[in-house]
C-alpha cells in the first residue's frame, strides 16, 4: 500500500478506503513510527469552506468530538489525520437494531449532545449531524466527526451557506433564510434523537415535494408509547421558529436527560422494522396519511403530533414558514465571502420543493 508523509517527517501508510466522499476520501492508515491507526481524510477537491475543518477540529478537545491527530495542505491537497473509530458509525449501529430502549437512546444522545455543547462553548457549529456522522469507538463512545461544513458563529452575523441532508434540514436552511449556526445543529440533532428512537427520519413523504413541505411546516408524528419527556424535548428543538428553538444547555438540563435506566423505556417490540434511508432517496418509502398527523386540545390549537388522546402534551409553537416566499439559494462561501454576498439583491424566487432541493444538491 501507498505511504504518505504529512509535515513534520510523519509518515503513514494507507491500509484501506473507509468512505467516499464528494471533496475527497477517507482512508485506515498506520503511522509508521508508533504503529497507532488513524483515519486520513485526503481532500482532493480544496473550497474556501472545507479548507477550514483541520483549523476548526484544533480549536475542538472533548471525548465526544473526533480527535485531530495532524493536518496539513501539501500542493492543494489537504490531509487531516484523525482518530479510528474501530466501531463502524451511528448509521449502521442503528440499522442493526441495538437501540432497545429509551435509557440506550438517551445514553447515546446524551454523548453528542455533550460534544455538541463543547463545539458551541467556542462559537463553532458543526451543520451537518446526522447518524453516518456520528461514529463509534470500542462500541460504547459515540464521536462527533465529519466537520467539513463546521464554522465559526457569531451573534451579530448569520450565514447564507446551505448545508446538509434533506431530512435533517432545517426549515430556515431550506427556505434560505440567515442563520446564526446553532439552532441548525438542535433542528438536525432532534432529527437524529428520532432515528435514534424510530429507526427514520420524522420527515419522510412520499417524494420530496412532500419531504419539504413537511419539514417547512414541521408537520410529524410523535409515536404514542414514547414518554412524556421524551416527546416534550422533541417538539422543543423541532420548534419552526429558530428563535423559540431550545439551546443545546437546555438539552442538557431538559428532566428526560436525567431519567434513570428504570423511567421512560419502550417494549423492545417495538418500530424496529424499518432501516434507515439516505435522504433524499425518498421515494422508497410511503408516510402516513397527514389526515391523522394532527389532534386537537380542548381550547381548539392544533398539535402537529399524533399520541395518546389522554396525554396532553403542549408543542411550543410559531408561525410556519410555508408562506414565506423561497429565496435562491446560494453557493457555499466563505466566511468573508459572506459579507460581500449580503449586499446584492436577491430575487425572490416562486420555486418548488423538488427545483428546490435540485439546486440544493447541485452545490452540496
Amino acid at each position: 500500500m501507498p505511504i504518505i508523509e504529512i509535515g513534520n517527517n510523519k509518515k503513514y501508510e494507507l491500509l484501506s478506503i473507509l468512505a467516499v466522499g464528494t471533496s475527497g476520501n477517507i482512508f485506515k492508515g498506520e503511522d509508521i513510527e508508533t504503529g497507532r491507526i488513524v483515519a486520513i481524510k485526503i481532500k482532493t477537491k480544496i473550497s474556501s469552506l472545507t479548507r477550514a475543518e483541520g483549523t476548526i477540529l484544533s480549536l475542538l478537545n472533548h471525548p465526544n468530538i473526533v480527535e485531530l491527530v495532524s493536518y496539513n495542505h501539501i500542493r492543494e491537497i489537504g490531509y487531516i489525520v484523525m482518530g479510528y473509530a474501530n466501531s463502524g458509525d451511528l448509521h449502521s449501529y442503528i440499522n442493526e437494531r441495538k437501540i432497545k430502549n429509551e435509557y440506550q437512546a438517551r445514553n447515546i444522545f446524551q454523548q453528542i449532545s455533550r460534544g455538541l455543547c463543547h463545539a458551541h462553548s467556542v462559537n463553532i457549529c458543526h451543520r451537518d449531524i446526522k447518524p453516518e456522522n456520528i461514529i463509534i469507538f470500542d462500541q460504547t463512545r459515540f464521536v462527533l466527526g465529519d466537520w467539513g461544513f463546521a464554522t465559526s458563529f457569531s451573534r451579530k452575523r448569520g450565514h447564507v451557506q446551505r448545508c446538509g441532508s434533506l431530512g435533517f434540514c432545517s426549515p430556515e436552511l431550506l427556505l434560505g433564510k440567515p442563520y446564526i449556526g446553532p439552532e441548525v445543529d438542535i433542528w438536525a440533532l432532534g432529527v437524529t434523537l428520532y432515528t435514534l428512537m424510530e429507526g427514520r427520519c420524522p420527515f419522510f413523504g412520499i417524494d420530496v415535494d412532500e419531504t419539504v413541505d413537511l419539514i417547512v411546516n414541521g408537520l410529524y408524528i410523535i409515536p404514542f408509547n414514547w414518554s412524556d419527556e421524551l416527546a416534550d424535548l422533541f417538539s422543543r428543538m423541532l420548534t419552526i421558529n429558530p428563535k423559540e428553538r431550545i439551546t443545546i444547555n437546555q438539552i442538557l438540563e431538559h428532566p428526560w436527560m436525567k431519567l434513570d435506566e428504570s423511567v421512560g423505556c419502550y417494549s423492545n417490540n417495538y418500530l424496529r422494522k424499518k432501516e434507515i434511508i439516505d435522504s433524499p432517496s425518498v421515494s422508497t418509502w410511503k408516510s402516513r396519511p397527514l389526515s391523522n398527523s394532527t389532534l386537537s386540545h380542548r381550547d381548539g390549537r392544533t398539535s402537529r403530533f399524533l399520541r395518546q388522546p389522554s396525554i396532553d402534551i403542549i408543542k411550543r409553537e410559531a408561525e410556519p414558514y410555508g408562506n414565506i416566499p423561497v429565496v435562491p439559494l446560494l453557493d457555499f462561501l466563505a466566511e468573508n465571502d459572506e459579507e460581500k454576498e449580503s449586499t446584492k439583491k436577491t430575487k425572490l424566487s416562486k420555486l418548488s420543493p423538488r427545483s428546490l432541493w435540485r439546486s440544493f444538491r447541485k452545490r452540496n
